[in-house]
């Protein structure tokens, strides 16, 4: 669960059971009602980001300052097939503030991950965003 406005908190374990290059992701967002999950509300069907790579590469962004938080450190494709952890915690939200584009409340993201056009592995994260009073 991460928690903006306050705190940042994360812990992701991602299994990588072959090696990933030609990384895209599709993504499906929905905002959800806070004491019920499954009241999901879809916010953004299909979200596609190509090209996942050559961002991975570019110094000081959003992208690399998340990437450099896992053991081993995720810094170019291909990526190579093993366990990778991320254990985040911050005072402030200087990984990614996504309350600048989301108001507050649950968010649910549904990730597919494709290495080329290969089904490479999914995800679902949960973003609570609340605003601090």
């Amino acid at each position: 669960m991460y928690h903006f406005g306050q705190m940042v908190l994360t812990e992701v374990n991602y299994e990588v059971k072959k090696e990933i290059d030609h990384l895209k992701i599709i993504a499906k967002i929905s905002k959800c009602n806070s004491t019920n999950n499954s009241a999901c509300e879809t916010y953004l069907e299909k979200a596609t980001l190509s090209d996942l790579c050559d961002i991975f590469e570019m110094k000081d962004t959003t992208w690399s300052a998340y990437l450099a938080t896992f053991t081993p450190p995720i810094e170019r494709c291909p990526i190579e097939a093993g366990e990778y952890t991320s254990n985040y915690a911050s005072g402030k939200t200087d990984v990614i503030d996504l309350s600048a584009w989301f108001s507050d409340g649950l968010w649910k993201t549904e990730t597919l991950l494709y290495s080329g056009d290969q089904l490479a592995g999914c995800f679902e994260t949960h973003i609570q965003i609340y605003t601090p009073e």
